[in-house]
């Protein structure tokens, strides 16, 4: 599978990491990344990508409660459209419903779901994959983040009572929001945040018509376009190719072209598509030349980028361009 995260997650990782005098390079050191794509935060990696910065974040700054200070150090409106959204929804059910099936367009492994158990609203982060240090970052992240969703709907002052972790207890090292939770269980399969039905009266009937939704992921849900979205963040690259996509997904090079095959696909199919795709943007601008559009999108030469563009579009890119400007 591709899976693949929003670059903003890696990118608040590297500048708390920056903060305790960790330089960019050493952050992003084995993760076939530069500091560029981290700048535009509506963009995607892949989530082995995110995974290795986690583990340089940790590495290099020994803080194993990064992932919190991560998540706190940015506001839910600065999280695009997906916080514009959960901030403008009205009720606390409507913004845990939003959460939850909205949270797959921001990291695609994620996977909520909100119940009731009568005296309590349960909002749910199902299990976590990875190494038990990359899964608490991600763990203490999302659990920033399902904490201010909620006192978004309830007040800054807000504080759960009762949190299950996924998480082992690390000696000498307890989560930071302690101090306001009374109970705390680790070790357990879900992240869970208990919410008082005494505390959001106003939408236990909500809930109670509602007991249970659940944010379901099929095997293949986005996959082509996930992967077209990393694609696209290579283009430029040299580089490009099935071994380093591979390498980027965590994936062996057979096991990726076996997935694709299946779907009536293929590797060199889908980078020409978006090569092509990507070029008729490009060829819009009058100031970018013809050798600067392949040179853009990693062609070896001008003749290479004219061939691949004539055979898909039926003309040639300056042929294109004199009809665009018509």
């Amino acid at each position: 599978m591709v899976e693949i995260t929003r670059s903003r997650y890696a990118a608040n990782f590297v500048s708390i990491a920056q903060q305790e005098g960790i330089s960019v390079s050493k952050i992003l050191l084995g993760s076939n990344l530069n500091e560029s794509l981290l700048e535009n935060h509506e963009g995607f990696i892949a989530i082995p990508q995110f995974s290795n910065i986690i583990r340089n974040s940790v590495s290099h700054t020994g803080n194993l409660n990064i992932g919190w200070y991560a998540a706190e150090a940015t506001k839910m409106e600065n999280y695009g459209d997906f916080g514009y959204s959960v901030i403008h929804k009205d009720t606390l059910f409507e913004k845990l419903k939003f959460f939850c099936e909205a949270a797959q367009s921001e990291y695609s492994e994620a996977d909520f779901r909100v119940a009731a158990d009568g005296k309590n609203i349960l909002f749910v982060r199902k299990k976590i994959a990875g190494d038990l240090l990359e899964v608490r970052q991600i763990e203490l992240y999302v659990l920033s983040m399902m904490i201010a969703t909620v006192q978004d709907a309830l007040g800054t002052g807000w504080a759960p009572d009762d949190i299950s972790l996924q998480t082992f207890q690390i000696a000498g090292m307890n989560p930071p929001f302690c101090q306001n939770v009374t109970k705390i269980k680790f070790d357990q399969k879900e992240t869970v945040i208990r919410i008082k039905c005494s505390d959001v009266c106003d939408s236990i009937s909500l809930f109670r018509n509602n007991s249970s939704f659940i944010s379901n992921r099929e095997e293949d849900h986005g996959f082509i376009s996930n992967l077209e979205l990393l694609i696209q963040t290579q283009l430029s690259n040299p580089c490009l190719s099935l071994n380093l996509i591979s390498e980027i997904c965590d994936m062996q090079p057979r096991t990726l072209q076996r997935h694709l095959k299946k779907l009536d696909t293929s590797f060199v199919e889908i980078v020409s598509r978006q090569r092509f795709v990507a070029s008729l943007d490009l060829l819009k601008n009058a100031d970018t030349s013809i050798a600067e559009v392949s040179h853009a999108l990693g062609f070896a030469n001008q003749a290479h980028f004219s061939h691949a563009f004539r055979k898909r579009a039926g003309l040639s890119p300056m042929a294109y361009r004199r009809k665009e400007w018509i």
